[in-house]
Formats: C-alpha cells, sequence, structure tokens
C-alpha cells in the first residue's frame, strides 16, 4: 500500500529498547506505514533506538489492520512500553547485585545473563526469543517470584498474575474458560507476562496426579494449545513460572523446548553473593542502616553469612535482621525453611592429599554414586572430620554440596538437590532411618553417608574409604595425611591452626573434629591439649 493511500492508524502499541517520546515517534515515523511485528529504528536527539510494532488498531472497523496504517498526529494515540533492562550494581562471576526501586536484589550471575540474552534482548531488539515460556525452580525463599515480577515491570510489559483460585472451577468447562481468559488477555495487551506463582499446581505431571482428576489433563491441553498459538503467531508473550519441585513431577508436554522448557535453578545466594548485596544494601535500607549503627557493620554480615551457610533462606534472614534492629536483640534462626545448610569451605586446603580426596570424590559425583563414606577400613564413626574433608573436597571441585537440618524435611532436601546439582551428605542415623534414601527418586543426586548407618540399610549402598588414596602415581595412607587434614578441620570449623606439640592419632583426629564441631576453641593445640586431659 503506498504512503498517499495509507489508512491512518486509530492507535498504535511500541515496544522500544528505551525511553521514547511521544515526539521521537512520530519524527521518525512520519508518512511510514506500519504493521505488527515491523521492527523500526527511530531516531532521538542522544542517538538511535530500536522499537517492534506490537499491534496497530484502525478507526475504521471493517478495515483490516494488517494492512497498515500510518501515524496522523491529530488521530493516533501511541502506547510504548520500554524494555530498559535491569540496573545493576554490581557483577562479578558470581553475584550480580541488581537495584530496583527501593530495593537490592542479589542473583547468580549465569543466571540474570542467561535470562538477559535469551529473553530480554531479544525482545529489545524485536527479535524472537528463544522460548516464550520460563520456569525457575529452586528451595522457597530464593526470591524466584520477585525476579518474574522484575522481568515483567522492567520490560514494560503488561502483567497477569494467576494461582489456583484465578483457574480452579467446579463447574464443567470453567476451567477451560479462565485459561482462555488469562491468555487472551495477555495476547490483547502485548507485550505481556502471565506469571503463575507455586507453578506446579498447573504444571503437575498427569501421571503424578490421581486417574481421578480429567480436569487437569483438560488444562494442561488448553495451556499447550495457547502456547502452540503464541509461537506460531509470534505473540509478544512471555508465560513464567516459579516453583520448587523437582522437574521429574513436572507435565513433560509443558517442559518441553518450545513451551516453557526445563527449569531454571535458582539456589539460595552463597554466603559471596550475600557479601555482594550487603556492600550495596546497607546504603539503600534505613532498617539496615539502623542496625549496623546499633550493632556494628561486622557484626550484621557475620549474622547474614553464618545463617545463610546454615542453610537460612532469604526472606528468612532480612525478616530477622529487621526483628533485630526492632528489637535489639539478636534472633536466633535455627529451624531454616529450606530444611538444609551448604557445607562451606573459608579457606581451602590444596595438597597433595587433599587433591586425591577431591578427585576420588568427584568420580562419585560424576557417577551420580550413593555411598556409605569411611575414613579408612576399620575407624570409628567420623561424621564431624568426614564433613569438613567432604566441604575442601566439594571447594576444590567446584560443585555445591548440601546437608539435612531437619529429617522431616529430608525428601525436600532432595528434591532441592536435584535442582540445585548438589551433592547430598546424610549426617545423623536417625536421617538415614526415617527417610531412607529412595534411588529411584533421586537418580541425579549423589549421597554421601557419613554416619553410623542401621543393618537394615547397609545392603543398600556400598562403603568407600578415602584412605588408601591413589594419587600422580602414588599410594598416600591416612597416617600420612594427618596434618593435612587437622588443617582441613581447623579451616572448616573456625579455629586458628597452630603446628600440634602433642602426638597426633586418627583416633585423636577424628575426636578432636568431633569436639570443636561443638565446642569453640582459641586454636587446635588447645583442643589436643583437652582430648588429653579429659575422657571425651
Amino acid at each position: 500500500m503506498q504512503v498517499e493511500s495509507a489508512y491512518r492508524c486509530g492507535k498504535v502499541v511500541l515496544t522500544c529498547g528505551d525511553e521514547v517520546t511521544y515526539e521521537d515517534v512520530v519524527r521518525s515515523l512520519r508518512n511510514t506505514v506500519l504493521h505488527p511485528g515491523d521492527r523500526l529504528t527511530l531516531k532521538r536527539k542522544n542517538g538511535v533506538v530500536k522499537c517492534r510494532v506490537v499491534k496497530v488498531e484502525l478507526n475504521l472497523t471493517d478495515i483490516d489492520a494488517e494492512e497498515g496504517c500510518v501515524i496522523d498526529e491529530d488521530e493516533t494515540s501511541l502506547e510504548i512500553h520500554s524494555t530498559v533492562g535491569f540496573k545493576i550494581l554490581y557483577q562479578d562471576e558470581e553475584s550480580t547485585v541488581i537495584k530496583y526501586k527501593n530495593d537490592v536484589f542479589v542473583y547468580p550471575t549465569t543466571l540474570i545473563k542467561d535470562i538477559e540474552d535469551n529473553f530480554i534482548n531479544p525482545i529489545r531488539n524485536g527479535e524472537e526469543p528463544l522460548s516464550h515460556g520460563i520456569v525457575l525452580a529452586g528451595p522457597p525463599g530464593t526470591g524466584k517470584t520477585s525476579l518474574l515480577r522484575i522481568l515483567a515491570d522492567n520490560m514494560g510489559f503488561h502483567v497477569v498474575s494467576i494461582n489456583a483460585s484465578d483457574i480452579l472451577n467446579m463447574y464443567v468447562g470453567k476451567i477451560e474458560e479462565n485459561i482462555s481468559k488469562i491468555f487472551n488477555e495477555a495476547i490483547n495487551n502485548q507485550p505481556s507476562i502471565i506469571i503463575i506463582d507455586d507453578f506446579e499446581w498447573i504444571a503437575l505431571s498427569r501421571e503424578a496426579t490421581s486417574s481421578n482428576e480429567p480436569w487437569r489433563t483438560s488444562m494442561i491441553n488448553v495451556v499447550n494449545d495457547y502456547f502452540n498459538k503464541i509461537t506460531s503467531e509470534n505473540h509478544m508473550v512471555l508465560v513464567v513460572g516459579a516453583t520448587n519441585i523437582s522437574q521429574k513431577v513436572l507435565d513433560a508436554a509443558l517442559i518441553r523446548e518450545g513451551r516453557l522448557g526445563m527449569p531454571i535453578v535458582l539456589p539460595p545466594p552463597t554466603p559471596n553473593q550475600w557479601r555482594a548485596w550487603f556492600n550495596y544494601a546497607k546504603d539503600v535500607y534505613g532498617w539496615l542502616k539502623d542496625l549496623i549503627k546499633m550493632v556494628g557493620e561486622e557484626r550484621v554480615l557475620n549474622f547474614i553469612v553464618n545463617n545463610a551457610a546454615a542453610g537460612n533462606s532469604p526472606t528468612e534472614i532480612i525478616t530477622a535482621l529487621k526483628k533485630w534492629r526492632n528489637t535489639n536483640r539478636e534472633p536466633a534462626l535455627s529451624s531454616p525453611t529450606t530444611g538444609f545448610r551448604r557445607l562451606v569451605m573459608p579457606s581451602v586446603v590444596k595438597d597433595d592429599a587433599m587433591q586425591c580426596v577431591a578427585e576420588f570424590i568427584r568420580r562419585i559425583v560424576n557417577n551420580n554414586g550413593k555411598v556409605i563414606l569411611t575414613l579408612q577400613p576399620g575407624t570409628p564413626p567420623s561424621d564431624a572430620l568426614l564433613e569438613a574433608i567432604l566441604a575442601n573436597s566439594f571447594a576444590l571441585i567446584g560443585k555445591p554440596i548440601i546437608i539435612p537440618t531437619d529429617s522431616s524435611r529430608f525428601n525436600d532436601v532432595l528434591y532441592a538437590a536435584d535442582l540445585m546439582h548438589a551433592s547430598v551428605v546424610v549426617p545423623t542415623p536417625e536421617i538415614v532411618s526415617a527417610y531412607p534414601v529412595e534411588v529411584t527418586e533421586t537418580q541425579n543426586v549423589p549421597i554421601f553417608i557419613i554416619t553410623e548407618v542401621p543393618p537394615q540399610y547397609q545392603p543398600r549402598f556400598p562403603r568407600v574409604s578415602l584412605f588408601p588414596c591413589e594419587y600422580s602415581g602414588r599410594s598416600i595412607q591416612a597416617s600420612s595425611a594427618l596434618h593435612s587434614m587437622l588443617q582441613v578441620v581447623s579451616n572448616y570449623y573456625r579455629v586458628e591452626y597452630v603446628q600440634p606439640k602433642v602426638p597426633l592419632s586418627i583416633e585423636s583426629l577424628i575426636r578432636v573434629a568431633r569436639l570443636i564441631r561443638n565446642v569453640k576453641f582459641s586454636n587446635i593445640e588447645t583442643a589436643l591439649i583437652y582430648l588429653q586431659s579429659h575422657s571425651i
């Protein structure tokens, strides 16, 4: 259609990669025939910006808008969505700190880059995203929903938030009708984003539910149909969900590529990520400034890092900090909702003996092994020592490892480990007895049992020993690695290391690890002397 004969636009909806004014649009697009899906470059005083035509509407109801139209300053209304992206305060290989509105968030850098490269930047540039769906998976309280809302608001999208109460209904056909209404709203107001919190209620596998729930199959079929429509018609709609359950129980049709895709894992922040968050949050939050004035910066940071390592979620830690500020009493966080804590090594020991052990552990992890771990054949229970050695080994191989804090949450911990691609340490007989590890549900989770195992569970897993350990063509015995292991114990339990003057044996090493796990000593020598003079 020539410009002279083009229809006048009644309304134009644009999505642009930066802030754009009405004057910028009119100046750049005067006499340009616009069609839905057109990619444009607008000139501004300070440069250019890329935009995409999302929708055009004509004042003439009997004319197809797909034929295009031109902007008329007197007749055309403009709706401009700016996709300005995140404001990143700090970023390194591990941590990305984001300031959004009046809040500060920290997320893994790899996760942010993944979302930016595959979803944000393509839409900002008027291109097709990698997929029209995202699933964020991880333990409760890690900020999954917050990230989804940041994504939605910061991209200038029309936001549709739904939960089970919006969809589920006892009447036949009503569920399908409610889903259609939600998706049609998103399509009619694109660019848009549909946020589904607790995503499992809609995406739970049909095989994992009762055969007496035909509505579930119908619901998933309708969702799949809309995904096909969004993709085939190239609608600027993203469907994003957040869940804390394993992908194994999510419906395979929904999480295949081309729809929502495999879940992107959002683990709890590491201690280093918390430190990065703190460096910026202390200048943003008034309540945090007040707390620092009351008790000192070092004490507040230690509280955050220690409770993060103990497994507490960001929600729990921030709530506790606010409570501390209000009551002037340091709160105790003893039962994290995650049900686990991380094994964090403050300072890694990297000599031949510990490198040998780390490589041995790496082979178990790579094979998704499930083992009962001992120090060497015939040694007594060595849980405290083995925990420290595992923390050091996993730091060397660069993989996550977690330990349950609540036997009643053990199955949840296995799901979290599966999502985080982490290994699990089983530290007590109670956990083994109450929740035996079922291989069928945790194929991808390496398990290390470091405690006494009840006789009825002995045959399930092989018993393996760290020593003797083969490394660089030689055999390293536990007796020759005693001082290395003592250094590991000292670093892990944060006790000053000094070269011991008292004799050191495997038995005393096992006992001192258990002792300093529970009692604070000034240095490792003091703990060894205490052992000699007391019956432990």
